[in-house]
């Protein structure tokens, strides 16, 4: 089986690679490089190592995943597999489910946390945190002040609820 590229620029890191497995499929780029695979240059770099070493993934779960467009597993969703997203923001929810309604997707609307219940959270742009927290990223590295006007309640619960032990793959913001 021959995968044939585009011959651009963009794809000059795809270029040094001869042979890799999909899934345990071995698969061999021909040169000159012609046809395509337009969102390889794209993939994420953990999508990209586990396809070079021929990990193959049965489920994947990403925690804090914002926009749907950054997810870390935006690529194995793509590739239909089974994956769990689990996100606070419920404004940022809509945007996901939309994004993501194939049946291969589970989305929990709901922050992890060490107990199950409710949790305040702070929104500072791209980031929310739990507001009780001392530090985190927006805090320290953006310098971050909390405000009231910028702090929601959400649903929290712990891993082990939204865990069958079935998770190949964790990625956690």
């Amino acid at each position: 089986l021959y995968i044939v590229l585009l011959q651009e620029r963009r794809h000059r890191e795809l270029r040094k690679w001869s042979r890799w497995k999909i899934f345990g499929l071995r698969l061999s780029l021909s040169a000159p490089v012609r046809l395509l695979l337009p969102l390889f240059h794209t993939m994420k770099p953990i999508y990209k190592k586990l396809l070079s070493k021929g990990i193959p993934m049965h489920q994947v779960c990403e925690v804090g995943v914002y926009m749907p467009e950054t997810s870390n597993v935006i690529d194995f969703i793509q590739q239909g597999i089974r994956t769990t997203l689990v996100e606070a923001d419920a404004d940022v929810v809509t945007k996901i489910r939309a994004a993501f309604p194939q049946p291969s997707v589970t989305i929990h609307s709901v922050a992890v946390w060490d107990t199950d219940g409710e949790l305040q959270f702070s929104r500072a742009a791209s980031s929310t945190f739990a507001t009780e927290l001392p530090d985190s990223p927006a805090l320290t590295n953006d310098k971050y002040v909390k405000k009231e006007e910028n702090t929601f309640t959400v649903p929290c619960t712990r891993f082990s609820n939204l865990d069958d032990g079935t998770i190949d793959l964790l990625s956690i913001d």
